[in-house]
């Protein structure tokens, strides 16, 4: 509904504008590969929330697309992610094991984490990945617990 697109585009900006006050920290630095269907997508906004957290616990989060498939080995030769998270799932299974592989291709890392894809897997087979809480706080320590 147009509230709803209106009212998720807010709630995403704010927290943006809360993460700038983020203490700059030399951290731990956490990929978040966004598999939303865009803005205003319900994961969305969970996801920022989960990045705001992550953080606010003193980390470095740096969010990419899904849909960026190449240029992994230049982005992580100075200094490779220290964890990785799937963050959302409504880009679906083909867009996002395209991801993985090419992720896993160019760097031999993997994505460690799940975020509200709620065990995706392509036909009914688990994933490989630990899935965290729904709840972007507990996600987030999740995560920190695991660096």
């Amino acid at each position: 509904s147009l509230h709803w697109d209106q009212a998720s585009r807010w709630g995403i900006d704010w927290l943006g504008r809360l993460a700038a006050y983020a203490p700059a920290v030399a951290g731990n630095q956490i990929w978040m590969a966004d598999a939303t269907s865009g803005p205003t997508d319900p994961d969305a906004i969970q996801k920022a929330a989960l990045s705001l957290f992550c953080q606010r616990l003193g980390n470095e989060v740096l969010t990419i697309s899904i849909g960026s498939t190449k240029g992994f080995r230049d982005m992580t030769s100075e200094r490779p992610p220290d964890r990785v998270v799937l963050a959302g799932k409504e880009a679906g299974w083909p867009a996002i094991s395209q991801w993985a592989f090419s992720f896993r291709s160019e760097t031999d890392l993997r994505v460690q984490d799940t975020f509200l894809a709620g065990g995706l897997s392509k036909e009914g087979e688990p994933t490989p990945t630990r899935t965290l809480s729904s709840e972007p706080l507990t996600a987030a320590r999740q995560i920190i617990d695991m660096l």
